[in-house]
C-alpha cells in the first residue's frame, strides 16, 4: 500500500468516525485488529452494536468504494466481529454491519460521504 493511499484511510476514517459522532453513535473502538483481520470502526447505538467498514475513494474509475468489498473481505470483518463479541462479551447486543463511503477528489477534499445501514 503507499502512503498516499494510506493516509487517504485514515482521513476517510476519521470524516466517518467524526459523522458517525454527529449521528449520535457511540464509539466503542477503531482500528480493531486481531489475527482474522481488522474492523474499522465498532460502534453503538440504542438498538445496535455496528461493526464499520469504511472505504475511501478518490476515484470512482474502478468502481465505488462500497462495491470493492469482497466476499472474502466481509467474511473476515464477521470473523473479526465474532472475536469482539467473545472478547467483550456482548452476546445480547443485536449486531449489524455497516458500510461508510467516503469520496475524495483527486486533491484529496472531500465529495461525499454515504452510509450504507446494514451492508452485508
Amino acid at each position: 500500500m503507499t502512503l498516499r493511499r494510506k493516509l487517504l484511510g485514515e482521513k476517510g476514517e476519521a470524516i466517518a468516525k467524526d459523522y458517525l459522532l454527529k449521528n449520535g453513535y457511540e464509539i466503542i473502538r477503531t482500528n480493531y485488529r486481531t489475527r482474522f483481520g481488522e474492523i474499522d470502526i465498532i460502534a453503538k447505538t440504542e438498538k445496535y452494536l455496528v461493526f464499520v467498514e469504511v472505504r475511501a475513494k478518490s476515484s470512482l474509475n474502478f468502481g465505488s468504494a462500497e462495491e470493492s468489498i469482497s466476499r472474502v473481505k466481509k467474511a473476515k470483518i464477521r470473523r473479526v466481529a465474532q472475536s469482539f463479541i467473545l472478547q467483550e462479551k456482548a452476546f445480547k447486543e443485536t449486531l449489524r454491519f455497516d458500510v461508510i463511503a467516503v469520496i475524495f477528489n483527486k486533491h484529496q477534499e472531500l465529495i461525499e460521504t454515504r452510509h450504507y445501514e446494514n451492508a452485508f
